[in-house]
């Protein structure tokens, strides 16, 4: 019961923290507001992670345990990059030169790690996929979405091929952002049916107690 709240509000949070993301990316006035909500994405995605762990049977525990660690990772690099943000670039604590190159722009280092930081999240969310043993359409659903968002792993290679060169250019930050936000309109979804699936099985766990 408690693996299946914990799971419930981790994945609550997850989506609020993806809307309201999606929000601040429409006004750079809110640049801040996008970093430190992303950094409570990666909390509640990988304690939403263990959830899905805690749940997964033994023929599919290694994939549970494969995607938690891609989770940790995906937190570790989402850790690094916006904390940076937060503090060194934001309180200028260093030289121009280093401020320069630990800003998060397209084609930067920061932005890169970001990146690969998603691509992690993204072979996450398909190992979790795995795990799931549909019992309702909305399981059916979810692991579809889980491992269809697998995909978003395409984000390791684009630094890899210069495809953030122009940094500066705006029409490039522009579609940087619809990228993001079409990415948002797919994970929201996929974290209310999370939620609906970790509120149904809290409550079939309820009406097994309530039958002993």
């Amino acid at each position: 019961m408690k693996n299946a709240k914990t799971g419930l509000y981790s994945a609550i949070i997850a989506g609020i923290s993806t809307a309201i993301f999606a929000v601040s990316m429409l006004k750079e006035s809110m640049s801040l507001i996008s970093f430190g909500i992303c950094m409570a994405l990666s909390w509640s995605y990988t304690i939403l992670t263990c959830a899905f762990a805690a749940e997964a049977d033994e023929d599919h525990k290694a994939f549970a345990y494969a995607g938690l660690s891609f989770a940790c990772l995906y937190a570790v690099f989402i850790q690094l990059v916006y904390f940076t943000q937060l503090t060194t670039v934001n309180q200028a604590a260093a030289s121009e030169e280093v401020i320069h190159a630990l800003t998060y722009t397209p084609g930067s280092w920061m932005f890169a790690l970001d990146l690969l930081g998603y691509a992690v999240m993204a072979v996450s969310t398909f190992f979790v996929g795995l795990t799931i043993q549909p019992i309702s359409r909305t399981d059916r659903w979810l692991k579809a979405m889980l491992k269809l968002h697998g995909l978003f792993a395409i984000c390791l290679v684009m630094p890899m091929f210069s495809l953030f060169d122009n940094a500066g250019n705006d029409s490039l930050n522009q579609v940087g952002v619809i990228v993001l936000e079409i990415w948002c309109l797919y994970f929201i979804p996929m974290m209310v049916l999370a939620a609906k699936h970790f509120n149904e099985s809290g409550k079939s766990v309820q009406n097994s107690d309530k039958g002993l």
